[in-house]
This record gives structure tokens, C-alpha cells and sequence, in this order.
């Protein structure tokens, strides 16, 4: 975790190397997290953070949006 300016703290987690499939290489996979709070709020959401990625419950965003997410599901 470290300051980025006043107020706005970056969280990078590291989660380790995945093999690439095209190239077969290592690679380190890393995620960013952006708070914009107060040092004691990022620290809290560390915290969050690590417990989710050793429970294995981290979730990854995707770019789907709603509508179709709902498509998906055959609900629209």
C-alpha cells in the first residue's frame, strides 16, 4: 500500500505467476485498488482484500453490463 497524493491510497496485491498459454512464460499477475479515503479506510480495505484473496473469494470485475447480464440469463 502506498500514498499516491493527499487523500488517494493504491493497494497492489500480488498474486503470485500464471503461465501464459501463447508464450508458455511466467508471468506475475498483480491487481490495483484505488482509495480514495483516509489511510485508515485503505488499510481496512487491505485487510478485506486479503482475507477474500485467501479464501479464495476475490472477484474479478468484468466490463458486461447489466442489460447484458441479463440477456445472459435469459431473464430480458
Amino acid at each position: 500500500m502506498k500514498q499516491r497524493y493527499r487523500g488517494s491510497w493504491s493497494i497492489i496485491l500480488d498474486l503470485g505467476y500464471q503461465v501464459d498459454p501463447q508464450t508458455g512464460k511466467k508471468k506475475r499477475k498483480q491487481r490495483w485498488y484505488t482509495v480514495k479515503r483516509t489511510k485508515r479506510e485503505a488499510e481496512a480495505r487491505l485487510t478485506e482484500l486479503l482475507h477474500q484473496t485467501n479464501h479464495n473469494t476475490l472477484t474479478e470485475p468484468t466490463k458486461l453490463t447489466f442489460g447484458e447480464w441479463l440477456d445472459n440469463l435469459g431473464l430480458r
